[in-house]
C-alpha cells in the first residue's frame, strides 16, 4: 500500500457562530447529534433540529451544509421548568422568525404549554409565553401566529383573536393557508373546520379522518387531505370540493405524512415502507425515495435524514442531507469529526461542484473539467489533525487545510476520505466520506448534480449551477 503525504502550512477556517442570548453550540465531538422534530426555512438558508439531553430539549441550528449555527434552550427564558416536551415548530414564511411550542413541568409537577418565537437575525426571543395550545402556524404575511386555535401578534404575543370556548387540546392540529390571510384551518375528530381567523366566522366544513395534518400547495389552490384508509383526497379550494383521489401503497406516518414538494408533486411518507412522490392531477406514482423524512428543502430536491442506533442497521451518518433523485449523501454530521463533504474545485476561479457520498453513486466528471481542479474536503470541525485520502487502496495524507487530492485519471475510482485527530493519520479516527468518481474523456457529459450555496468560515462559496 503506498501512502503519499502532503505538509504544508495550515490555514485556519474560522464558523463564526452567533451567540447573541444563546448557549453557544458546543463542538461536534463534545455534543450529541440531534434527534426529534427538524425543520428547513422556506429560504433554504437553515435546517433547525430539537434534540434531548436528559430531560430538557434543545433546538440546535444549522446552516444548509450542516454547519453549526446556534443552540437554543427552550428553558431559558422560563423559570422553574425542570423538564420539557416539543410539540410542534415553524417558520415564519420570510425565514426571520422561528418558532416553537412545547409542553414544560416544574418541580411542583405542574404542566403548561409554552410558546418562544425568535428572531434569526440574532437568535434572540422575541416572544416567550404560554398559551393553551400545542400547534403552530403562521400567517402568509407572518404578522400573526396561531396557536392552536388562539391567534397572537407575533410581534407582541398578544393575543387577536381565540376561535374555541372549549379545551385548545381537542384540536387535533392547525393549517394557516398560505397565501390567504383569512382563512385558517382546524382539525377535529372527524371535522375539518376553515375559520376567518380574526372574526372567528366558520367559512366551511371538510370531513377528514385520523390525526394527519392536510398540506396545501404551495400556490395554495388545493389541499391534501386524508380521509379514509389507505386514501388521500385533493381539494379544490375554492369551493373546498373534491377534485381528486390518490391511494398510497401503505398506512401514512403521522401526523407529517402529507407534504406537497411543488405543485405537481405530492409525497406521501408511510410507515415501513418507501416515500411515494405522486402526481395527483395525473394519478401517477413520479418518483419513490426508499428513505422518509419530514425536512425538505424548499424546492424539494434535498432532504435531511435523522439516524440513531435504533433506528440505522445500514450504518448511515447520524444527520445527513441527501439528494432525492441519487438518494446519495450532499453533507453529513456525526458527533466525532466529520469529513463533512467533498468537492470538485476549480482553482482558477474558485468553483465548486459537490460530489455525492455513496458506493452505488457515480459521480461523472470529464478531463476538460478537471483540467485546473482538485479534490477538496471540507470537514468539521474546520481544522482536524490530518485527513486521509484512500483512492484505490493508495492513501493520500494532507496534514493542513485545506485539505486537497489531484484528480485521478481515467477510469472509475473509489475514494474514501477520512478525518484523524493527529497528523499523519494518527490518533483518533473519524466519519469518513465515500464517493465513487468515474473520469471520462472530456467529449463526455458529466452527471448533472445539485446546486449548492455553502457557508464556510463566515463567507459564501457558490456551487457550478448543475441543475436536476
Amino acid at each position: 500500500m503506498q501512502i503519499i503525504t502532503k505538509m504544508c502550512c495550515a490555514i485556519l477556517i474560522t464558523t463564526t457562530l452567533l451567540s447573541v442570548g444563546v448557549s453557544q453550540f458546543v463542538s461536534a465531538q463534545q455534543s450529541q447529534i440531534p434527534r426529534g422534530q427538524a425543520a428547513w426555512s422556506p429560504d433554504g438558508q437553515f435546517i433547525a433540529v430539537f434534540y434531548t439531553e436528559p430531560d430538557i430539549q434543545t433546538l440546535q441550528i444549522f446552516s444548509a451544509d450542516l454547519r453549526p449555527v446556534a443552540s437554543l434552550q427552550l428553558d431559558d427564558n422560563l423559570e422553574g421548568l425542570i423538564w420539557t416536551e416539543t410539540r410542534d415548530l415553524a417558520w415564519s414564511p420570510d425565514s426571520t422568525a422561528l418558532a416553537a411550542v412545547f409542553i414544560g413541568g416544574n418541580a411542583e409537577w405542574e404542566t403548561q404549554a409554552y410558546t418562544v418565537i425568535w428572531d434569526t437575525d440574532s437568535w434572540t426571543p422575541r416572544v416567550a409565553s404560554s398559551y393553551q395550545g400545542v400547534q403552530l402556524s403562521w400567517s402568509p404575511s407572518g404578522s400573526y401566529l396561531a396557536v392552536g386555535a388562539i391567534v397572537i401578534d407575533a410581534f407582541t404575543g398578544l393575543i387577536v383573536n381565540e376561535l374555541l370556548e372549549y379545551e385548545q387540546l381537542d384540536v387535533n392540529w392547525v393549517v394557516w393557508h398560505p397565501t390567504h390571510e383569512t382563512q385558517m384551518l382546524l382539525g377535529f375528530d372527524q371535522q375539518i373546520n376553515i375559520y376567518q381567523p380574526f372574526t372567528g366566522e366558520i367559512i366551511t366544513t371538510y370531513p377528514y379522518s385520523g390525526v394527519f395534518r392536510p398540506a396545501f400547495t404551495p400556490d395554495g389552490q388545493y389541499l391534501a387531505v386524508e380521509n379514509g384508509p389507505f386514501t388521500v383526497d385533493i381539494v379544490d379550494i375554492s369551493m373546498y370540493q373534491r377534485v381528486g383521489t390518490v391511494e398510497p401503497t401503505g398506512s401514512l406516518a403521522e401526523p407529517f405524512g402529507i407534504r406537497w414538494l411543488t405543485n405537481t408533486e405530492l409525497a406521501l411518507t408511510m410507515i415501513n415502507t418507501p416515500l411515494e412522490i405522486w402526481d395527483p392531477f395525473t394519478n401517477e406514482i413520479v418518483d419513490t425515495v426508499s428513505v422518509s423524512s419530514s425536512a425538505w428543502n424548499p424546492q424539494g430536491t434535498q432532504f435531511l435524514l435523522r439516524s440513531t442506533p435504533l433506528n440505522n442497521p445500514l450504518g448511515r451518518p447520524p444527520l445527513a442531507v441527501y439528494d432525492r433523485v441519487t438518494e446519495g449523501i450532499v453533507v453529513q454530521l456525526s458527533s466525532q469529526s466529520t469529513v463533512q463533504r467533498l468537492s470538485l474545485t476549480d482553482q482558477t476561479n474558485s468553483t465548486y461542484r459537490t460530489l455525492l457520498a455513496g458506493t452505488t453513486i457515480i459521480n461523472d466528471i470529464s478531463t476538460n473539467e478537471a483540467v485546473d481542479a482538485v479534490i477538496e474536503a471540507f470537514t468539521y470541525p474546520d481544522e482536524v489533525g490530518s485527513v486521509v485520502f484512500d483512492l484505490n487502496g493508495t492513501l493520500f495524507i494532507d496534514n493542513s487545510p485545506p485539505y486537497m487530492l489531484s484528480v485521478p485519471s481515467v477510469g472509475t475510482n473509489t475514494l474514501s476520505v477520512t478525518p484523524y485527530s493527529e497528523a499523519d493519520a494518527q490518533g483518533e479516527a473519524g466519519l469518513a466520506f465515500i464517493v465513487v468518481i468515474r473520469i471520462l474523456e472530456d467529449t463526455a457529459t458529466p452527471m448533472p448534480l445539485p446546486p449548492q450555496s455553502m457557508h464556510l468560515g463566515g463567507t459564501t462559496r457558490v456551487e457550478l449551477m448543475n441543475v436536476l
